[in-house]
């Protein structure tokens, strides 16, 4: 159904993982998510025009600023999505040796070096946020180099691209929208802040 963790259990199982993240700012993030809520990301989905949602009575702005208040993700690095060009070279140190010649678009996850796979299973389900483990696409490639400080990646912008996404393939589909729908625990975390600004609880 959904691959997206409850809380920050998942990340507490490895300590070098949980350092990971901790090293590039998304450990906070990790620790606010106290489960989420199916409707309300329905209804964020459906109303969200890539500048404001509506959830309920309750209509605020989307943007970087608002998921760094959210999150407490740092700001910082290359604004990139999916379908932009990068270099992936630096890649390569991620592969095992003997696999590291003629590597392409996508990757087979067997071929990545254990460390690097473990955290890019864990990467997937707090920031990706879709099912597909077994192989590496380049989206993957470049979080992953973000999170070994190969190059700092504006997760800040890549969160907001990818909620428009989600919105636009939600949108497009009607009612039959349950394959498009993730990043629950982000949209919980957006609605609460704004209701912590309006001084009402969840």
């Amino acid at each position: 159904m959904w691959f997206e963790p409850w809380d920050v259990t998942t990340m507490n199982v490895d300590p070098a993982i949980r350092m990971d993240f901790e090293q590039v700012g998304c450990l906070r993030f990790c620790e606010r998510i106290q489960g989420y809520h199916v409707q309300l990301t329905k209804e964020f989905s459906r109303s969200f025009d890539g500048l404001q949602a509506k959830v309920g009575t309750l209509i605020f702005l989307v943007s970087s600023q608002s998921i760094l208040s959210a999150t407490d993700i740092d700001l910082n690095g290359e604004e990139w999505f999916k379908g932009m060009e990068f270099n992936s070279t630096d890649f390569k140190d991620f592969i095992k040796p003997k696999h590291r010649k003629g590597y392409g678009y996508v990757v087979p996850r067997s071929r990545l070096q254990y460390h690097h796979s473990k955290l890019l299973e864990v990467i997937q389900m707090y920031f990706i946020c879709e099912g597909r483990f077994s192989k590496v696409h380049h989206d993957c490639i470049r979080i992953l180099m973000h999170f070994n400080s190969k190059k700092a990646l504006n997760l800040l912008y890549y969160l907001v691209r990818i909620l428009c996404n989600m919105d636009d393939r939600v949108q497009e589909k009607g009612n039959h929208i349950k394959e498009s729908l993730f990043h629950f625990s982000l949209t919980k975390l957006l609605v609460i802040k704004e209701l912590e600004k309006k001084e009402k609880s969840w």
